[in-house]
């Protein structure tokens, strides 16, 4: 069984007793008072619930991102897992983070040299891109393929798994991937793209 199974279905029972322990706790209210007073703290119980359950997903997001790269503000997010956490599973995601504006600038004035001084596990080129074709699923000469269209050739061919990618953000990130002034590093099925022009550091997977 793997790990990714194994989390699931410990989700699943803290679930299952939450909605029970919930239920329970209603139900055992003597009156109509007593009733509203616990439904209002379920109510808040369950916003900080999900306003933790946002920012853990934030900071486990950023922690994927080299430490020697000091982004801001994450600004867009989309992913889309299929499969149960084996090989060969699909894996589409597109995040967007700001580059922090004193990283900007040097990487402005300093390009390739300062960059792979950073960390010495990645290597780094400038952009455009020229590898798409590599991970279309179709065969075609063009480099420059769209963003969405590299994320639907994992998917199953039917209309139900196509992304639905904000198109602004989908623009954006097409433009600093293939326009030069940009520096992309691949690495464990992981395209890093850094804009300093934008201030933007994309995290993209297609798998």
């Amino acid at each position: 069984m793997t790990g990714f199974i194994v989390k699931i279905l410990l989700i699943l029972t803290a679930l299952l007793l939450t909605i029970v322990g919930m239920l329970y706790f209603i139900a055992s209210s003597g009156n109509r008072k007593t009733f509203c007073l616990r439904l209002c703290v379920l109510l808040c119980l369950g916003g900080l619930a999900h306003l933790a359950w946002q920012a853990y997903a934030r900071h486990y997001a950023r922690s994927l991102v080299p430490s020697a790269l000091h982004t801001t503000a994450f600004e867009y997010n989309y992913e889309d897992f299929q499969g149960i956490g084996g090989p060969g599973d699909n894996e589409q995601i597109l995040r967007v983070f700001g580059l922090e504006t004193e990283q900007a600038q040097h990487l402005s004035q300093q390009g390739l040299p300062y960059l792979n001084a950073l960390d010495k596990r990645l290597t780094w080129q400038a952009t455009p891109w020229p590898d798409a074709a590599k991970f279309y699923r179709s065969k075609t000469d063009k480099t420059q393929i769209p963003i969405t269209s590299l994320i639907n050739s994992y998917d199953a061919g039917t209309d139900e798994y196509r992304v639905e990618l904000d198109a602004e953000q989908a623009r954006v990130a097409q433009r600093i991937l293939y326009s030069p002034g940009s520096y992309y590093t691949y690495s464990r099925q992981t395209l890093l793209v850094l804009s300093p022009q934008e201030q933007k550091l994309l995290y993209i997977v297609f798998r």
